[in-house]
């Protein structure tokens, strides 16, 4: 009878053990699944945005007429450099059109100036 008694006893503690386990089962399953579908979050918007990153390299590639992304840094680096040329020249052409229109003013002010002086000599 002693032996029965104690598998009867190491069942209960078994089964003890399996229905004190579930509840904390329970609660790493729902750990893991919202750790799951966080990542999954998170992958989706990882492909979504390497896929754009893709897209726009290979617009890139065809917008400049370049087959190989290799290429792209030395490309955008002398459009760089013309771009900066570009706006030297036009920050020139501004200053020079300054210039001008500062002489034009001066211009019409001795015209206007004489325009006085020869009216009142005629007039007298």
């Amino acid at each position: 009878m002693g032996v029965k008694k104690e598998d009867s006893e190491a069942v209960l503690m078994a089964d003890e053990d399996i229905s004190d386990r579930a509840p904390i089962l329970e609660a790493l399953i729902e750990k893991w699944k919202f750790f799951i579908k966080s990542k999954k979050i998170m992958l989706e918007k990882y492909i979504k945005n390497s896929t754009s990153i893709v897209e726009s390299f290979e617009k890139m590639t065809k917008y400049l007429g370049t087959d190989s992304y290799e290429s792209l840094p030395f490309i955008l680096e002398k459009m760089e450099t013309q771009m900066s040329s570009i706006e030297m020249f036009i920050s020139k052409l501004n200053n020079e059109q300054d210039i001008l229109e500062d002489e034009k003013k001066a211009y019409e002010e001795k015209i206007r100036v004489l325009k006085v002086f020869y009216n009142s000599k005629l007039f007298k």
